[in-house]
């Protein structure tokens, strides 16, 4: 459930949003969306965002304005926010997990390119399952069903 089907191709749940990317220039994806062998369990599963690594503890931004509608830890993302976007009358979610950092609390507004927290380092306490220092990173749709991040941003 990646958007909806135009003429064989998929098309965003919302097109011509202006998305910027989480992280400055940089980075490397380390890991994409879909199916994948976990780097933990080694076993297959679906992958439910994509896996950015820039440098240890750099500042993430939310990818547009929002409301933050979670911002604490949850099992396998450790330290983990969750913002709530309305665009062209939909509801969007972005979520950014395996922080060192979190520098935003729920309920508050905020602004397209506001720094939300910081990248996790190999040390740092509370930031989940993982290998290594990243940021990984989902778009929820309305539903918060997982939508592939490549469809929205060009990382």
């Amino acid at each position: 459930t990646r958007g909806k089907w135009n003429n064989g191709t998929i098309t965003p749940v919302v097109e011509n949003a202006n998305y910027i990317k989480p992280l400055a220039a940089g980075y490397v994806v380390t890991s994409e969306y879909g199916e994948r062998k976990n780097p933990v369990t080694g076993r297959m599963a679906m992958h439910s965002g994509i896996d950015i690594s820039g440098q240890e503890h750099e500042g993430i931004k939310a990818v547009a304005g929002g409301t933050v509608t979670y911002a604490g830890v949850q099992s396998g993302y450790g330290n983990c926010v969750e913002i709530k976007h309305e665009i062209e009358g939909k509801e969007i979610y972005t979520f950014y997990g395996h922080l060192s950092e979190i520098d935003v609390s729920i309920g508050e507004e905020v602004e397209q390119g506001k720094i939300i927290g910081k990248e996790g380092g190999a040390g740092d306490p509370n930031r989940g399952t993982s290998t290594g220092a990243h940021l990984h990173f989902e778009i929820r749709n309305e539903k918060r069903e997982t939508q592939n991040p490549r469809d929205y941003i060009n990382f």
